[in-house]
């Protein structure tokens, strides 16, 4: 027996071109949220701390919202695309990612929406989850170097 899973989206092949551009929209975004989230850095400068945040929190949450809600809404919802490409799917996983973020704020939580609908994005284009852990663990690196130079 097959086991179906959720189809996404037709593959696009993703030019240098456009992974340049959100890799500059990714330290954009680094250093928009550091600078404009009220409050110090939050980030206390153990091993465990970076390696959580470089390596365990990416690649674990994009697990679950990319490959798990995004896939899963993506399978069940209308395949129209929105603005800017972005689908509904990719809105109300990010809308969740985000909720998930609100114990440290709702600034926070507000400032991680637009991250992850970038990374939505590229996850529906890519149909590579690596592509996304590694966009995200960019993310949290510049955020990272940001906040300790700031």
């Amino acid at each position: 027996m097959e086991t179906k899973v959720a189809a996404l989206p037709q593959p696009m092949r993703i030019s240098w071109r456009v992974w340049t551009t959100i890799a500059f929209l990714t330290l954009v975004a680094a250093w928009l949220y550091a600078d404009f989230v009220p409050g110090d850095c939050p980030v206390k400068w153990t091993p465990y701390v970076l390696g959580k945040l470089l390596i365990i929190a990416p690649a674990l949450e994009e697990a679950a919202f990319r490959g798990g809600v995004q896939t899963l809404l993506l399978a069940r919802l209308p395949r129209h695309i929105g603005l800017f490409g972005i689908s509904l799917a990719n809105v109300l996983a990010s809308a969740a990612f985000a909720g998930t973020h609100v114990y440290f704020g709702t600034w926070h939580s507000a400032a991680i929406f637009l991250p992850s609908l970038v990374l939505g994005w590229v996850y529906e284009r890519s149909e590579q989850l690596w592509a996304v852990i590694l966009l995200h663990m960019a993310f949290n690196a510049a955020f990272l170097l940001i906040c300790f130079f700031n």
